[in-house]
């Protein structure tokens, strides 16, 4: 009797009018920052929340730097690569993409956000569901026109093309001795094996 009875009460809870949930935007979550609210986290705007990423570990900064340095010897001029860097995806999104290759100078950007990126990077291993699912759509929606995983869990490279609304319409999938373009630079063949340890 007094388990149904917490059960009903429960109900009721959940059911009764809470207040509704207020997710920051773009603006609050950079105003915070400034403020220093999120010293020496490693946090992104996801959905109006904050939510707190796992700290990167020795294999995944190696990979970024390798990847890092590689990119910027083959794109040619007229692209750069920016590290790590806070990406507006949208009005309540702010991730931090491990690479995001972008048209134009950085100097085009000095004290700007990024625009639309050409290529999104993320390097992933306990992530790797997390960048699928849901950064996937996220990069789709703001207009990203192609989208790398760089899944260190099955050593394969995953690469998403043809945004749209609902995600990305192309999926492909590449492993060691083979080799990708990016849709920026279709004249430019990348060796997978450079992109994966």
């Amino acid at each position: 009797m007094v388990k149904y009875a917490m059960a009903i009460r429960e109900r009721d809870i959940l059911n009764s009018e809470f207040p509704a949930r207020r997710p920051l935007s773009s603006v609050e979550y950079f105003d915070l920052a400034r403020l220093g609210y999120f010293d020496g986290e490693h946090v992104e705007l996801i959905d109006g929340e904050i939510l707190t990423m796992a700290p990167v570990g020795d294999l995944h900064r190696s990979i970024i730097d390798i990847l890092a340095s590689s990119l910027r010897k083959m794109l040619n001029t007229g692209f750069f690569v920016s590290v790590q860097s806070p990406y507006v995806a949208g009005s309540s999104f702010v991730p931090e993409p491990d690479l995001v290759v972008i048209q134009g100078s950085a100097r085009d950007y000095l004290g700007k956000p990024l625009p639309t990126a050409s290529l999104v990077i993320e390097v992933s291993e306990s992530s790797l569901q997390f960048d699928r699912s849901i950064k996937g759509p996220i990069y789709a929606r703001s207009g990203v026109l192609e989208y790398w995983i760089v899944n260190l869990v099955e050593t394969k490279l995953e690469v998403y093309r043809q945004p749209s609304e609902s995600g990305y319409f192309q999926s492909l999938e590449f492993v060691k001795g083979q080799t990708v373009f990016a849709i920026c630079q279709p004249d430019l063949p990348i060796a997978v094996a450079d992109l994966l340890p």
